[in-house]
């Protein structure tokens, strides 16, 4: 027998197992019993016509209904009724069998017929008709069936086949008065849209049709575009049905240069006022034409409104309510026989003047004209068309002219820098609309008439005389009519930036000459170094004597452009030693840097300094200061005993800037990110000593600095502060050197692109658009990487927790250990209980599936004596993981494991209990106790099997009062231990329990029903389990086979490996009643809750023997031996 065995745990599929076959009920009685069955098919067709088998069985019913694929079935219960001569009828039924004494002699048997059910034809050739048949009386179509002195202690079967009469209701069109029949769904009236039908058929099977709303039915369907549904004006067919025929409205509109012109009337409004022309399509264009230039056709806005819409005022924009707004031309419904039309008037043309009050007065010409077919009359804007009719084609003309105001331009001229007001009659261009209209000064303003609108000017910058620029260049205006509009400009005379000399002298403290007296009076006047050099001998400069100093300032700044910026200018006549001086510039004449050193060596005297050389660099500088520095060693001999140390002649400068530029500066900090949110918050603390380095717009290095480091350029500086000083105006990039063990947090949206990889990817920007601006808040933010860590172990109990001992026997379980601890309890562990595994895949799940994907980070627990069976997942990010196993072939995973997943999801930074998996310590935080941990234990491969004997021999039967002996053996036939198991069995039926025998004596009793166990099998091992029962005296003949039902089970969840599982060695050749193998099942519990799987173990049924007709259908055979037939194995 080939063996099958299939476990459902969790992720596998789920596998359908068939079942062994029911058999009929054991009766054990003296009495005779008929039992029936009843058999309803949904058509006359699927009944068997006679063609049933002979006898009738207490399988009969159920094959039959087997095969009829599915259109015949057995009913849940059916009365039927048996009699003896003239004795009243007894009903019993499908549950309640009938018990017929054992003098009765004959009896006849029908089925209790429902009128909604086929009638008996009771003759033999009708084959349109109920069937009812009982034990060999298999011949006619009729409702009643013989059984001819039944015996005792015998059970005889009868099955009754019947089908429901065509009712309205059945889902068949089978009676003459049905049209349809829709079965349930018989009266479900469909949904149907506009202009759509549908049929349907009603409760009586007769077919009826529903139709949706359309275009005649009386009702305007708004919601389906009807505008009208019958009467005068309504199409009522084609593409437009129910919708208004309509009349063809077209407006335009005149706008002339002015009202009116005596000499070219023409050339302005018409002033029909007081009658004119009817409008026809031409008249707007021969106007303009005969306008000659003076008029033209502009797209302009009007409405109509069927009539009794009141007027909402001559000179008001667009009108709600009934009034329709259009442009040019419009299709309007002829649903009315007048209608109104008004244009959508604009204040920035002349108003309609016709006097509401008094009409007869209207006799202004000055005013917006409008006019529709033949009502060319009045002043005003609320013209009507009558006699409005579908088809027709109806002209409506708008005249205005545009409303006139001044525009006055002013001028105002500044100079040098907008520091003095001066009087300045120079001439710059205006235009309007980008066309010249003329000059303007700040003595002569220009003066423009301009219509009604909205303008824009600007000054004509080619038209600016050499020197000035403009300041305030362009302006947007409304002119109104008859109003005037001021509108200004304003100019500066332009500085123009390049060389100078040093403009004043701030600080001058002159030393002695080498014999320690005072320098002459004509080298000591500190104003011979301000302005141009004079050469070599002149006599104009200073001496500084022999360490003395001179502070000198520009009148404006000094850009540091690309190489030198300042000069120095000495004085030497004729050969002398080496005379130096010490340059220093500054911005603010406080803080000072050093450019180099000045020397009388130059061939000209003259030594060149580059800004770039102070410090880091200093963008602009307005101060320098010149201290002597020879050595006065030097000047041996007497003709130098007038020496004075360094002699300035002039200062200048290669570009000077024609404003002040205040410097610049760009700073921030750098924070320790604890909670990872890219924000800092109480407790993220500053740290010094990182790197921060600036670009400028070309993402060129401008410079570096530690945060924290007070001795750069900028001074000092707080805890983690950073500042670039001395900026002029450009945009500039703020990046940070990444350190190893972090990652950045903040910023996060400008992209590094300097190419230098030691930076973190993103940086700060920062734009300086004028000077003296200060640039704060770049605060990058940055959090340390963080570790997962966890250990495999093997589960031998599968318990889900780690078992630990000291020593043997003394169980301990294994709390969560620092990282500093592993090394020791993995040992103690490892040495008596549930060893830690090694070369176990783990594995950051991060698209959810629980399976290892490539490029997914993995790692494999630790092979090496330290950390044997440790895992780590070092440099992770905040987020949140899922951390599995790979769990191999024949293994179960027991911790975690859960419905959900049987992974570990955390979630980094961790701020609370239940948070981390031996993550990185941080402050505010709460340790864990929840460890990222695996267990798994090896899967189970247990057998049972299950004999009996009778009389301690074997036998195919048994027999009144014989012992049965039954022994169970449960094996664990791999290496790893199966804990809590039981065995579980019953009293077989018809027999009585020998109690105490065998290992009933350990056994616990529930009724019939009683249980070995716990008991734990080692690998190997084996356990054998006996009872014994004697079967009860007076069995009916005829019972298939005592049977009981073993279940192995046990407390906790284990997988059951496929095909190492058996119930039993089944003897071959053993048969039961009505030729069948037994079909022994056994039950495996295999979850916690006691939630019972089966697991089926079925052979394929041999082809029963046709047991032969009797001659006399109407004695049943009856055996020679009464007992029963007995499965050797049972299940």
């Amino acid at each position: 027998m080939a063996l099958m065995v299939f476990y459902f745990s969790g992720f596998m599929p789920l596998i359908n197992i068939p079942t062994a076959q029911a058999s009929g009920p054991a009766i054990l009685t003296t009495d005779t019993t008929i039992a029936a069955q009843k058999v309803i098919c949904d058509a006359e067709e699927y009944l068997p016509n006679g063609q049933v088998e002979n006898p009738i069985t207490e399988t009969t019913a159920q094959n039959y209904v087997k095969n009829s694929d599915g259109h015949c079935w057995l009913a849940k219960d059916w009365d039927f009724e048996w009699w003896t001569g003239d004795t009243q009828n007894t009903t019993f039924s499908v549950k309640k069998p009938a018990v017929i004494p054992t003098d009765e002699g004959t009896v006849k048997v029908k089925e209790v017929l429902p009128s909604d059910y086929i009638p008996f034809s009771n003759d033999n050739d009708n084959n349109y008709t109920a069937e009812f048949y009982c034990a060999t009386d298999v011949t006619n179509f009729d409702n009643e069936e013989w059984i001819k002195t039944p015996k005792t202690a015998t059970t005889y079967q009868c099955v009754g086949f019947n089908a429901l009469k065509p009712f309205c209701g059945d889902n068949k069109v089978n009676q003459d008065n049905e049209q349809c029949d829709d079965g349930k769904n018989n009266g479900v009236i469909p949904e149907v849209g506009y202009g759509e039908e549908a049929q349907y058929c009603s409760n009586t099977c007769i077919v009826e049709t529903v139709v949706g709303d359309y275009c005649g039915d009386g009702q305007i369907q708004e919601a389906n575009g009807e505008r009208c549904d019958g009467g005068e004006g309504c199409i009522m067919e084609g593409e437009n049905q129910c919708t208004w025929d309509t009349a063809t409205l077209t407006a335009q509109k005149v706008v002339c240069d002015v009202e009116y012109n005596a000499e070219h009337p023409n050339w302005g409004l018409p002033n029909w006022g007081n009658g004119g022309p009817n409008i026809t399509s031409s008249t707007a264009q021969d106007w303009v034409d005969n306008g000659e230039g003076h008029c033209k056709l502009v797209d302009w806005n009007f409405q109509w409104a069927p009539k009794n819409t009141s007027n909402p005022g001559d000179n008001t924009g667009e009108a709600g309510g009934n009034w329709t707004t259009f442009s040019g031309s419009i299709e309007v419904p002829a649903f009315t026989d007048k209608i109104w039309v008004r244009e959508v008037w604009n204040d920035k043309y002349i108003p309609f003047t016709f006097n509401q009050t008094n009409p007869a007065g209207n006799t202004n010409n000055v005013s917006a004209e409008l006019y529709c077919n033949n009502d060319v009359l009045n002043y005003d804007n609320y013209d009507w068309i009558t006699n409005f009719q579908p088809g027709e084609e109806y002209y409506c003309v708008g005249w205005n002219v545009s409303n006139e105001g001044t525009v006055t331009f002013h001028k105002d001229v500044r100079w040098n820098n907008d520091k003095v007001d001066i009087d300045d009659n120079t001439d710059f261009g205006v235009k309007v609309g980008g066309e010249y209209k003329g000059d303007v000064s700040e003595g002569s303003p220009l003066v423009l008439t301009l219509q009604a609108g909205d303008y824009s000017a600007e000054e004509d910058e080619s038209s600016f005389p050499e020197g000035y620029e403009g300041t305030v260049k362009t302006a947007d205006f409304t002119v109104t009519r008859n109003q005037n509009v001021d509108v200004y400009f304003e100019n500066k005379t332009m500085c123009t930036p390049g060389e100078g000399w040093a403009y004043s002298v701030t600080n001058f403290t002159q030393g002695k000459n080498k014999l320690g007296g005072n320098i002459a009076a004509d080298r000591s006047d500190p104003m011979y170094a301000i302005g141009p050099e004079d050469g070599n001998g002149s006599g104009t400069f200073v001496s500084l004597g022999f360490g003395g100093s001179l502070t000198v300032a520009f009148e404006h700044v000094i850009l540091d452009k690309e190489g030198v910026d300042i000069s120095v200018h000495e004085t030497t006549n004729g050969s002398y030693p080496a005379e130096t001086a010490l340059v220093e510039v500054s911005y603010d004449g406080i803080n000072w840097y050093e450019v180099g050193t000045a020397t009388n060596l130059d061939p000209n005297d003259v030594s060149y300094f580059d800004l770039s050389d102070a410090g880091e660099g200093l963008p602009v500088a307005k101060y320098i200061r010149i201290t002597d520095t020879s050595d006065i060693n030097l000047f041996t001999g007497s003709q130098y005993n007038n020496a004075d140390g360094f002699d300035v002649d002039a200062i200048d400068m290669v570009y000077g800037a024609c404003e002040d530029v205040a410097p610049s500066y760009i700073q921030g900090k750098k924070f320790n990110d604890f909670n990872y949110d890219g924000v800092r918050n109480s407790g993220d603390y500053f740290m010094d000593t990182w790197t921060i380095n600036l670009y400028d717009s070309s993402w060129n290095h401008v410079g570096s600095m530690l945060t924290g480091d007070d001795s750069t350029v900028a001074g000092n500086v707080a805890l983690g502060q950073y500042r670039f000083t001395n900026l002029y105006p450009d945009t500039y990039y703020v990046c940070e050197v990444q350190q190893d063990g972090w990652y950045q947090t903040r910023p996060s949206n400008i992209e590094n692109q300097s190419g230098n990889d030691a930076e973190a990817p993103y940086c700060f920007k920062a734009t300086i658009t004028d000077n003296g601006q200060k640039r704060t808040g770049r605060q990058f933010g940055n959090a340390e990487l963080v570790s997962l860590h966890g250990y495999k172990w093997h589960d031998v109990n599968g318990n889900g927790i780690r078992d630990c001992a000291v020593e043997p026997d003394q169980n301990l379980e294994f709390q969560s250990a620092y990282i500093e601890e592993l090394p020791e309890l993995p040992r103690l562990c490892q040495e008596y209980s549930e060893e830690l595994l090694s070369d176990w895949t783990i594995f950051i799940d991060e698209n959810g599936n629980e399976q290892l994907d490539e490029g997914e980070q993995n790692t494999q627990t630790d092979g090496s004596e330290e950390h044997f069976g440790w895992y780590w997942f070092d440099g992770l990010q905040a987020g949140t993981y899922n951390i599995c196993e790979v769990v191999p072939l024949g293994w179960d995973q027991t911790y975690p494991y859960s419905e959900e997943t049987n992974c570990h999801q955390v979630t980094l930074p961790y701020g609370g209990e239940g948070d981390t998996c031996w993550a990185n310590s941080q402050p505010n935080a709460v340790e864990s106790e929840q460890e990222c941990n695996f267990g798994n234990r090896t899967q189970a491969e247990l057998e049972i099997t299950k004999s009996v004997l009778v009389n301690g021999e074997v036998s195919e039967t048994a027999n009144e009062g014989d012992t049965l002996s039954y022994t169970i053996t449960v094996a664990n036939n791999g290496d790893e231990p199966s804990y809590n198991l039981f065995v579980e069995d019953t009293t077989p039926t018809n027999t009585t329990l020998v109690n105490p025998s065998g290992d009933l004596a350990t056994a616990t009793f529930s009724g019939d029903t009683f249980k070995w166990g716990s008991f734990d099998l080692l690998g190997g091992g084996t356990k054998t389990f006996t009872f014994d029962v004697t079967v009860n005296a007076g069995l009916p003949v005829g019972v298939n086979e005592i049977t009981n039902q073993t279940t192995l089970w046990r407390m906790e969840e284990q997988t059951v490996q496929t095909e190492e599982l058996s119930f039993f060695q089944k003897l071959l050749g053993v048969k039961v009643a009505n030729a069948q193998l037994a079909e022994p099942t056994l039950i495996w519990v295999a979850t916690s809750n006691m939630v019972l799987t089966t697991v089926t173990i079925a052979e394929e049924p041999e082809t029963p023997e046709t047991p032969e007709t009797p001659e006399t259908p109407e004695t049943p055979l009856t055996p020679e031996t009464p007992g029963i037939v007995l499965g050797e194995t049972t299940s």
